[in-house]
């Protein structure tokens, strides 16, 4: 059979399995993408199930496009069939609650806030009640909340289990919160997967309709399900056997997402009648690679045990190279790409990965330094530009008059004589009356109190006329819907004379939101559920020729024929908050198996003695995790003094003794210790702490101090006090 012939004997079980649930653990790089897409195929080709009847969900808005593709490509044959639903939890829910939201709410219409209007209702409610922020920060308070729907807390659940002060203020911002989104007829993305729950729950007729339109469900990254998309999938599949999840325990790096490995580890205790298959073959990197990351992974715990091999070639041993600072690192990495695209690699075939965005300043100055083309992924993406966030808002209002966020964004965007203080008194109006902007200003009963009516009125107005606009066109929508808004608002205007520099980079970024309007024909408000779960950080690919610079979180499921780790030092990883917690810590390690299973062909590791971090000196020794690798697996290089630079641009053999001695930390203890000398590094023992590690020494003669770690904090001690002795 032509299906299955690129296929593996395992590919091949799994992909024609059928009649109990089943669970593929995929190695990293052993073809599960293309496992889920000729699955796909099959059920479609040997089974005759209608290819709209399947449902396969991923955790990114990338994979999905991917897995169309791929799809798409493999049911060309038969142009006549529609493509199964391939899609995010969110965009999945988001297709839900588009169609069946009102049966539990009331309102057809609805928005999906972005993260900065979410934060901006919580600075309003923190500010309201006037609470310290530096105690209960937006951000956290966000988090807190998130997490809450992630486990499907409602704020009923929140108020029942309060037990302490902080749970009770948390409790009431959260059901404040939710009042405002209610008030204003918008949701956020952690309401999207927890509405649809609650829907199919107090709503059987609902969710029988989705599993009998979904007769088989899919699920990619399993690994990574968090309690509400577990309870979601549990809910679809129902009483049938036809279930697929595809993941990796060795690939669970999201736990601070919510994210919990117990569903891929009990995914046979939920489903009595499930089969296991497991694909251990690697397709990606060398033997090298592949033994090394196999040879870091084993040292967990929590997990099933599994053999990945490879056929490729044995290739070079793991580079691993030590440097006094971080430039040092920084210039090594920027000299070996040259080195490398000067032969048959491209840029793009490069990619360096770091455990924090902070190790990244060095290293953009060094490819800025040799005209290196690189991009640091996560940055301020497309639809995060003002203009464009200033454009959606327009295309919400027009398609939500109630949408009181979106009005508040544009409503004296461009500048009609509403500041302000108008502003605070219609949400004031808004709340006390339970009222949307709009609907206050149509109740003469309000006149009195705001002064700027006539502009607010005038403001309206030109929606309206919008409104009418967009519903007499017949094709090209959106586009020229956004044409419209540029000219009647004055927005183009307010751009020509306020962003004289940058007008035409504006300017032209709308009309690339144009470009994407055009793309797919979709009525306005698929259109703005589309642009909201776009804008979500996610990984954006072109054509370009450049070397990414990105976190190894931000790696998941990428691949590059060249992966420098920099920064493998001990504090950064694994990282010092992991180090009380037996599970946090295997969390790190498997963070470091991702990074390093990303490789293709070649795997350098570098790591430094000192680095500035934070504004502050900070010593280290070599993670941990590179003493877990076979030393016949690695090439080591040393750096000669001689070589590094420090960070005042001098050669360390330069440096005075006194310097060196300074830096790389002989010295005096206390008169309380036995001892008169420690080294950085040392493991010491603390007369009540017990056994302590040297991380730091800093200052002179009575004005000593002594960094120590202690349970993942560092602690500083007076060096003549310290009740330190060596062990």
């Amino acid at each position: 059979m032509m299906l299955l012939d690129e296929l593996n004997a395992q590919q091949k079980l799994a992909v024609t399995h059928f009649g109990t649930p089943l669970l593929i653990v995929a190695g990293a790089g052993s073809g599960k993408t293309l496992v889920l897409t000729k699955k796909i195929q099959w059920l479609i080709s040997d089974l005759s199930f209608p290819s709209e009847s399947i449902l396969a969900i991923t955790f990114t808005n990338k994979a999905a496009r991917e897995m169309k593709e791929r799809v798409q490509n493999l049911l060309q044959a038969n142009s006549d069939l529609r493509l199964p639903y391939i899609g995010t939890f969110h965009a999945f829910c988001g297709d839900i609650l588009r169609q069946d939201y009102h049966h539990m709410s009331g309102v057809k219409n609805y928005s999906i806030l972005d993260p900065s209007d979410q934060l901006k209702i919580i600075k309003d409610i923190i500010k309201d009640k006037r609470l310290d922020e530096k105690t209960y920060s937006p951000y956290y308070v966000l988090n807190r909340i998130s997490d809450y729907k992630t486990k499907l807390i409602s704020v009923e659940d929140c108020k029942k289990n309060i037990k302490n002060e902080v749970d009770e203020i948390l409790s009431g911002l959260y059901r404040q919160y939710q009042d405002t989104l209610t008030r204003h007829n918008v949701i956020d993305f952690g309401d999207m997967i927890m509405k649809t729950v609650i829907l199919f729950q107090n709503f059987p007729d609902i969710l029988k309709k989705y599993q009998e339109r979904f007769y088989y469900v899919m699920v990619d990254e399993y690994q990574d399900t968090n309690h509400a998309q577990y309870v979601l999938i549990r809910l679809l599949v129902g009483d049938t056997q036809n279930l697929t999840v595809v993941g990796d325990f060795d690939q669970n790096i999201y736990s601070w997402r919510g994210a919990d490995m117990k569903y891929i580890l009990n995914f046979e205790r939920d489903y009595e009648l499930a089969t296991t298959v497991l694909l251990e073959q690697n397709y990606r990197s060398t033997q090298h690679i592949l033994k090394a990351a196999n040879a870091v992974i084993k040292n967990n715990l929590d997990r099933r045990e599994k053999n990945l091999w490879t056929s490729n070639s044995e290739g070079d041993p793991v580079f691993l190279k030590e440097f006094h600072f971080e430039h040092g690192e920084a210039e090594f990495v920027a000299n070996k790409v040259e080195e490398l695209q000067s032969g048959d690699a491209s840029y793009s075939d490069c990619v360096v990965l770091v455990r924090m965005n902070a190790l990244s300043r060095v290293l953009e100055e060094s490819f800025r330094k040799k005209n290196i083309p690189y991009k640091v992924i996560g940055g301020m993406s497309f639809f995060e530009r003002k203009e464009i966030k200033d454009i959606i808002a327009y295309l919400r209002v027009v398609f939500n008059l109630n949408d009181n966020l979106a009005c508040q964004r544009i409503m004296n965007t461009p500048t009609r004589g509403i500041g302000s203080t108008t502003i605070l008194l219609l949400d004031k109006l808004s709340l006390e009356n339970n009222l949307s902007w709009y609907e206050i200003i149509q109740h003469s009963e309000f006149d009195h109190l705001i002064k700027r009516k006539k502009e607010i009125v005038r403001f309206y107005d030109m929606i309206q006329d919008l409104i009418l606009f967009w519903k007499s066109l017949s094709e090209d929508k959106i586009s020229s819907l956004i044409e419209k808004i540029l000219s009647v608002t004055g927005y183009k205007e307010m751009l020509e004379k306020d962003s004289k520099k940058d007008y035409q980079e504006r300017i032209e970024n709308i009309y690339e939101l144009m470009s994407v309007a055009r793309e797919e024909e979709l009525d306005l408000g698929d259109f703005l559920q589309k642009i909201s779960l776009e804008s979500n950080p996610v990984l954006e690919e072109d054509d370009n020729n450049y070397v990414s610079l990105m976190t190894m979180h931000n790696a998941k499921g990428l691949e590059f024929d060249y992966v420098f780790i920099c920064g493998m030092e001990d504090d950064i990883l694994p990282h010092y908050r992991s180090k009380s917690s037996p599970k946090d810590l295997e969390e790190e390690r498997r963070l470091c198996y991702v990074a390093m299973t990303r490789a293709r062909k070649q795997l350098y590791l570098s790591y430094v003695k000192q680095r500035i971090l934070f504004g502050d000196i900070r010593y280290h020794l070599p993670s941990p995790f590179i003493d877990e690798i076979p030393t016949e697996l690695i090439e080591e290089v040393s750096v000669s003094k001689d070589s590094v630079v420090s960070n005042s641009g001098m050669p360390i053999s330069l440096l005075s003794k006194t310097d060196e001695k300074s830096s790389f930390a002989n010295a005096s203890s206390s008169q309380n210790s036995k001892d008169s000398t420690f080294t950085i590094g040392e493991h010491v023992q603390h007369s009540a702490w017990g056994v302590v590690q040297v991380v730091r020494i800093s200052g002179e003669g009575e004005k000593q101090v002594i960094h120590i770690r202690y349970k993942g904090e560092i602690k500083k001690l007076l060096a003549r006090y310290a009740p330190l002795k060596k062990i």
